[in-house]
């Protein structure tokens, strides 16, 4: 009997932001990716308040995505700043 093998990853595309992606048995629109620079910046708020030894595991969900929410906007504000100094 010859072996099934899964196909191979290089043959797999990423989606794009006009993929059509199946959610929950329906086919709809994928969204805008993430650009690099807000990649970085959500890991690293999310990371930041993970890891935050006041609150740890002892706080709600909602507050803690608030809080992951805010830290985002405020790194997303200093590269927009920061890029607004070498692009002016």
């Amino acid at each position: 009997k010859k072996k099934k093998t899964p196909p191979s990853s290089s043959k797999k595309k990423s989606p794009t932001a006009t993929a059509k992606v199946k959610v929950e048995g329906e086919m709809k629109t994928r969204g805008a990716s993430y650009q690099t620079h807000e990649d970085i910046a959500i890991c690293k708020a999310f990371i930041n308040c993970s890891e935050d030894p006041l609150n740890g595991n002892d706080q709600k969900l909602e507050t803690f995505w608030m809080k992951v929410l805010n830290a985002f906007n405020i790194l997303i504000q200093e590269w927009v700043t920061e890029q607004d100094k070498y692009h002016a």
